[in-house]
């Protein structure tokens, strides 16, 4: 792939496959959980919600291997009985939830967001049920391009790399780019964007892409650029 094709591409398939051996697993797993938060009302209370926020809070440190182990156990219990709603939520938690010394993981990971795209081109945000839709393969094509926005919201431009400048890292700089992490508040990106500004920051890359009116999530490579996070 390309650098023109990663920037224009709205195909996930390819763009994961060009990165994923690279990814750290925070990125990788926070990506996969920001997927699965576009799917989040066909989610359940009672297992795939809290396995999604487990896989958030694991990958930030904040939740112990034996919580891991058990959640992603009984999402696999589950799935084997499970079909219909139940079996395209729960295979896409499985995805955010994978264990990493499963040597198919990545192949785990694209099967579950497949899932994703599937629960958003087929069910009712609404009500859940399963619903025969003539534009069922378009609305699969366009969740498909959301993944990929986050994919490079996560990973940025993997032919270019961005090195933060020191001088770039303002007490309001850094405080503005933790609270935006911390709140899930990704709104603040453009003022961050004049923060960074006013601290000398030039680079068209940092700039743009948090003034970009697309979908932010944890992992946003400015953000982790910024608070240190990998």
């Amino acid at each position: 792939m390309t650098e023109a094709e990663w920037l224009a591409c709205a195909d996930l398939s390819p763009m994961f496959k060009t990165v994923w051996r690279t990814m750290s697993e925070r990125k990788l797993r926070l990506f996969t959980c920001g997927c699965c938060r576009r799917i989040w009302s066909l989610l359940s209370d009672q297992l795939t919600r809290p396995a999604l926020e487990l896989a958030e809070r694991y990958a930030d440190g904040a939740a112990s291997d034996s919580e891991w182990d058990r959640m992603y156990f009984a999402l696999i219990s589950h799935n084997d009985s499970g079909s219909g709603r139940e079996f395209l939520q729960v295979n896409a938690a499985i995805a955010a939830t994978c264990s990493y010394l499963r040597r198919d993981y990545h192949r785990v990971i694209a099967t579950g967001l497949r899932y994703a795209c599937h629960a958003v081109a087929t069910l009712n945000r609404e009500t859940g049920a399963r619903e025969k839709r003539p534009d069922a393969p378009e609305r699969m094509a366009r969740e498909e391009a959301r993944q990929a926005e986050l994919l490079r919201d996560v990973i940025g431009n993997p032919f270019r790399a961005v090195t933060v400048d020191p001088s770039w890292l303002t007490s309001t700089v850094v405080a503005l780019a933790e609270g935006a992490y911390r709140d899930r508040a990704f709104d603040r990106l453009p003022i961050l964007a004049d923060a960074l500004q006013d601290a000398g920051c030039d680079n068209d890359d940092v700039l743009t892409h948090c003034r970009h009116p697309g979908e932010h999530v944890r992992g946003c490579w400015v953000v982790d650029l910024l608070t240190g996070r990998k």
